[in-house]
């Protein structure tokens, strides 16, 4: 996907709705209330913040973008508004999402192939010690004989 088209996606899902509003209405229940908190005091204290935002579009579906968010501060040095530059990166945190998925599934195979190893292992043992007191047995028998 191009520049362009990555741009003119997000314009076609944010940019005519939310100019000018409150962006609750792209809030999709991901992020924890203390996230937003930590958003508006950094840039309610005139700094820029930079994260990554779960959204929800119009139609229920998620995306993401990579976002900064920097105040325009007036002659009092307070803001008077907030411009946000964002990048669509919905492909890479679903990637990300896949990547974390197989790693997890890989784990586990892991652990049960550990897990199988070592009673594997103790059963070997096992069979060593059993071979070598019928061994011995054998040999104590050929002796008394």
């Amino acid at each position: 996907m191009s520049f362009r088209g990555r741009v003119q996606t997000i314009e076609t899902v944010s940019k005519n709705p939310l100019a000018g509003q409150n962006h609750r209405i792209v809030k999709s229940g991901f992020h924890p209330p203390e996230f937003y908190k930590v958003l508006w005091n950094t840039i309610s204290s005139g700094q820029v913040w930079r994260g990554q935002i779960k959204n929800k579009a119009k139609d229920g579906s998620y995306y993401w973008v990579d976002t900064s968010i920097a105040p325009i501060l007036g002659l009092d040095k307070k803001p008077m508004k907030y411009v946000s530059v964002r990048f669509l990166i919905t492909d890479q945190k679903n990637a990300e999402a896949e990547i974390t998925k197989q790693r997890s599934v890989e784990m586990e195979r892991l652990a049960e192939l550990e897990k199988f190893q070592r009673i594997t292992v103790g059963r070997e043992l096992k069979m060593v010690e059993l071979k070598k007191e019928i061994a011995d047995l054998k040999k104590r028998i050929g002796e008394s004989v």
